[in-house]
């Protein structure tokens, strides 16, 4: 009653402030003291401190000052597996790529989108009597003939049983079964929005800036990637698909990439996907982390497995990051209904809402003659966050790499850990990712 009673007053507050500009009105309701509304951590937050902090934004960044364009997403993505499950690291990595499709759909939207939606809304009312009674007595008032009556009669109640049995109505069933069955609408107030989006985009250059990684205890890991696409990696990705090197925007010079890929384990197996790194040369290389889970523990031959398949997940980050293209479907229909009905002679009223939706993107890369090299194998064993070891194989690509392999063609013609950890016992703390080279 009290909480009834609270919420009246909060509407005749809100009545009488309709004078005031939003500005006031904000200010006057924030300054509540007992106030039942607050904000919560919302999903991405703290990829949006980290673009702050770099002075980027989510969408189009206007052109630098060397004319370089950069456009930034933020993509989220859950696992299906706990963290107590073998398989833990292959769900993590496949949430990674929901949370990276999810960023490259916004960007395919942005370049262009087909949209159709509409909205509708439909009142009735229906107090007219029963269709049969209708029907009886335009019959009967048109056949002189009373037994020319009875036989249109039959014909119509004939088909009426037909199309009432369509609706799960039988004539023989039971009395109290049939008046179920029958329901009159006396009135009724339907809203119905239909919503779809299609775009479509060829990608080269679109990569994996960072990922922000949490989940609570007993809850299943939530993935957050910043993406970002700019003129320089799309120029990269051009120069790799058609093996021009000379196109390639050089770099200002960095350690050797095996010095800048992460040595902490804390940091390396929350960093996933494809990276531009610039070398001590300044050229720039395609970095990529693919991770997986053993099928078993303390299974030297799985873990060998699963490290090949990592290495599997890197080379196909790359491949995406150098040509993809990308598909984008949704669909939202909803149905708002409030119905007065008159069930058994008894007036009732009844309403629900409704919503069937459907979202669908797909990404589909290829790469031709491609060359990789293995820069590292690393190996996390279980502990009290996961319960399996996680395989990181680190790939790249590099211009001296291909160069490499091109002379040689020309020249030729042609780990164990303990299991009885259980996982998942600690809540995880917010872990992010190793970010590539800045220059992009």
């Amino acid at each position: 009653m009290v909480r009834f009673v609270y919420v009246i007053c909060f509407a005749f507050f809100l009545l009488g402030a309709n004078h005031l500009n939003a500005e006031e009105t904000s200010k006057e309701f924030n300054s509540k003291p007992n106030s039942v509304f607050s904000f919560a951590s919302a999903p991405g937050s703290e990829a949006e401190k980290f673009l702050k902090n770099m002075k980027l934004k989510k969408g189009y960044n206007p052109p630098k000052e060397d004319g370089n364009i950069i456009y930034v997403a933020i993509g989220e993505g859950s696992a299906t597996a706990n963290n107590n499950s073998q398989t833990i690291h292959d769900a993590r990595y496949n949430a990674y790529q929901r949370a990276l499709l999810n960023a490259k759909a916004k960007y395919v939207q942005f370049l262009g989108a087909e949209i159709i939606t509409s909205a509708e809304n439909i009142i009735k009312e229906n107090t007219m009597p029963e269709p049969e009674q209708i029907v009886e007595k335009a019959v009967k008032k048109s056949a002189g003939d009373v037994s020319e009556f009875e036989k249109v009669k039959k014909l119509i109640n004939l088909k009426l049983d037909q199309a009432l049995k369509k609706e799960g109505y039988d004539k023989d069933a039971p009395k109290e079964k049939k008046q179920e069955v029958i329901k009159k609408v006396l009135a009724s107030n339907e809203f119905k929005s239909t919503t779809k989006i299609a775009s479509r985009a060829a990608l080269a250059g679109f990569q994996t800036l960072t990922t922000f990684e949490q989940s609570n205890a007993g809850d299943k890991v939530f993935i957050t990637v910043v993406g970002v696409w700019s003129n320089k990696l799309n120029q990269l990705a051009n120069a790799i698909k058609a093996k021009d090197f000379n196109n390639i925007p050089a770099g200002t010079p960095k350690k050797p990439i095996i010095e800048q890929i992460p040595n902490n384990p804390e940091v390396l197996i929350g960093t996933f996907g494809a990276k531009m790194y610039v070398n001590e040369n300044g050229e720039r290389e395609v970095v990529a982390f693919g991770h997986a889970s053993p099928l078993k523990e303390n299974r030297r031959d799985l873990l060998n497995n699963a490290c090949n398949q990592a290495g599997m997940k890197a080379k196909q980050a790359i491949t995406f990051f150098v040509n993809e293209n990308v598909y984008y479907n949704s669909e939202q229909s909803e149905r708002d209904i409030s119905q007065d009905l008159q069930v058994n002679g008894q007036d009732q009223n009844t309403s629900f809402q409704g919503k069937n939706v459907e979202e669908r993107i797909k990404s589909i890369g290829q790469l031709t003659d491609a060359s990789f090299e293995v820069v590292d194998t690393k190996v996390i064993p279980p502990n009290p966050v996961f319960a399996a070891s996680d395989c990181i194989r680190i790939v790249k690509w590099s211009p001296s790499g291909d160069k490499a392999r091109n002379a040689m063609k020309n020249q030729t013609g042609q780990s164990g850990a303990n299991k009885n950890f259980t996982g998942n016992n600690q809540e995880m703390k917010s872990r992010q990712g190793a970010t590539g080279s800045r220059d992009f």
